[in-house]
């Protein structure tokens, strides 16, 4: 990492630009194509900033940030070896990122206005190994069933539709899903806030975005020998999609201190958006469940509006109760997804209430700082992933409501100098609040069931102590401790209905970091291990049709020694 920074101009114009580049060595194995390491990851980038103060009163801040990643999926496949999958196909990840920003700020007085307008542009390609998924289709039932022909058509080894059915199946045998998304995002705010003293201030103003994707979602044959795309691309299946969000919204908020301890906020967003989504599929596969679809456009659009209140005392300087009550809102939009049976299916926006009190503390000379939260989230029309009829492909849908009830703690004690003690726990229950009803869904959710991926119980625990060892250079050492408890991957418990339920277990992770730096922050260097008893830490577990049995997971890395060096330039 390099940082520079150059001032331009007395006072007036300085420009700060920074680079980096940064590797992570792979831990996981395909056992199939004989890949070791398969997931090692590079990442660079750089950052521009520019900030021009033309008079005392104009302040503007030009940015410009780029980024690239490759990397492949990380997924194992628990059962067998730690660490080791045998996908037939390399399964690549690739993120392209430009981000453009000029903000201008302009002193009014007892006002100030400020303008924000951004540019981002981003490419995003991931992938999906099909292929044990159509080779389990190389049977007379699949045949029958996916020919939509008489089953005792395809019962007959000698039978030349059998026959082209098996040439269709093994000529697809090793393929993936390789979707690109390519997006534009434009957004622009204005807004006024006040400056001078009194018990109102203020924030008003009015924002804008539009959001425009585009989609290309192919079935790609793959070289079984090496497991990368076969170039120039063969495609057996294409859909592409074109999604176009457009938001408008205009807000304000007020915040009175009625006295010196009591303060009292309110404020609203109104919004307004449509959504333009056209799609088609322009190589069909029954394999897949893609028919041959033309161009197809649905549209939707919503008008609405989101309130928060917010109140706090202070009992003392140093001791603080809040509460809060506030909406939040995410868009509808609509699914182009293999297997369905319309070209397009939509699916409606979600709400939630969220009600939040506690109390903030910062004790005996700020060697105390304790935060207690408690909070209650009222969740609506949910949206949650569903599959196909076949269990292969995910599609967002609307499905029940779900309450959240958690507590929340965090504290920081200082109790000797230098010495820094740092935590956090919290609790949480998050369940359905009624039956899931909607037929899209092949195991709906019964009220009880615990939201998926929401673990009961997190807490992290970080020490750190920094001892100076000459009048310019200190020795920080730094220990860690996370703890996460079980969650599962479904509504549904494992049942007949819901075969790919995949219960997560909980874990420990403890890091340790140790080095030698600077005072002033100049240059740094540290020895680092990360999961220092090398746990199996999952975080993730699914299963899909396109898996075939097996459960795919996600999870921390495994014991890592690492050197870090650090220099300001």
């Amino acid at each position: 990492l390099g940082v520079a920074i150059v001032p331009l101009s007395d006072e007036k114009l300085a420009v700060r630009v920074a680079g980096y580049y940064r590797y992570n060595h792979g831990y996981i194995d395909n056992t199939f194509l004989n890949i070791e390491d398969i997931n090692s990851e590079k990442n660079y980038g750089a950052r521009l900033l520019l900030r021009a103060k033309p008079t005392e009163r104009l302040t503007v801040d030009l940015a410009a940030y780029f980024n690239k990643s490759t990397t492949d999926t990380p997924l194992w496949i628990l059962g067998g070896d730690e660490y080791d999958t045998d996908n037939r196909t390399r399964l690549p990840i690739r993120d392209k990122l430009a981000l453009y920003s000029a903000t201008a700020a302009y002193d009014l007085g007892d006002v100030t206005a400020t303008g924000v307008i951004s540019y981002m542009d981003r490419s995003l390609a991931s992938s999906t190994d099909t292929s044990r998924f159509i080779q389990n289709m190389r049977t007379p039932a699949a045949c029958s069933r996916n020919l939509l022909a008489n089953a005792r058509a395809c019962t007959t080894g000698a039978d030349s539709e059998l026959t082209g059915y098996y040439g269709l199946v093994d000529s697809q045998s090793t393929s993936q899903l390789y979707p690109q998304q390519n997006f534009g995002a434009l957004s622009a705010e204005l807004r006024l806030n006040s400056t001078g003293k009194g018990p109102f201030t203020w924030t008003a103003g009015v924002f804008y975005s539009r959001r425009d994707t585009d989609v290309l979602n192919p079935q790609l044959a793959v070289d079984p020998a090496s497991g990368v795309i076969i170039d120039p691309p063969i495609f057996f299946t294409r859909r592409t999609i074109n999604d176009v969000l457009t938001q408008y919204a205009a807000f304000a908020e007020v915040s009175w201190d009625v006295t010196s301890r009591l303060n009292l906020t309110g404020g609203f967003r109104f919004f307004r958006y449509t959504r333009k989504v056209g799609a088609e599929t322009s190589v069909p596969s029954i394999l897949v469940g893609a028919t041959l679809t033309p161009n197809t456009v649905v549209f939707g659009k919503e008008n609405g509006q989101v309130f928060k209140a917010n109140a706090s005392y202070k009992l003392t300087p140093d001791i603080m109760l809040y509460a809060e009550a506030a909406q939040g809102f995410r868009p509808g939009g609509v699914n182009q997804v293999f297997g369905l049976p319309q070209a397009l299916t939509p699916y409606e926006s979600d709400k939630l209430w969220n009600y939040e009190a506690g109390i903030k503390t910062s004790l005996f000379d700020r060697r105390l700082i304790l935060n207690v939260d408690a909070f209650l989230i009222n969740w609506t029309n949910m949206q949650i992933s569903a599959r196909t009829p076949n269990g292969a492909f995910a599609f967002i849908t609307n499905a029940g409501a779900a309450r959240v009830k958690g507590v929340e703690v965090e504290a920081t004690v200082r109790p000797i100098e230098g010495l820094s003690i740092q935590s956090s726990a919290a609790y949480i229950r998050a369940k359905l609040t009624e039956n899931q009803a909607n037929p899209q869904v092949l195991a709906p959710g019964l009220a009880g069931d615990p939201v998926p991926f929401v673990p009961k119980f997190t807490a992290a625990v970080g020490a750190q102590y920094i001892r100076a060892v000459s009048d310019t250079l200190q020795a920080p050492y730094r220990v860690g401790f996370n703890q996460t408890s079980a969650s599962r991957s479904d509504f549904r418990p494992f049942s007949a209905a819901a075969p790919f339920t995949r219960d997560i277990k909980g874990y420990d992770l403890v890091n340790l970091r140790l080095g030698v730096e600077t005072q002033d922050a100049d240059w740094g260097a540290y020895i680092f291990v990360t999961n220092l008893f090398d746990a199996q830490a999952i975080s993730r577990a699914f299963s899909n049709g396109i898996a075939v049995g097996k459960t795919n997971v996600t999870s921390a890395r495994p014991r890592t020694i690492g050197l870090n060096v650090r220099k300001a330039f």
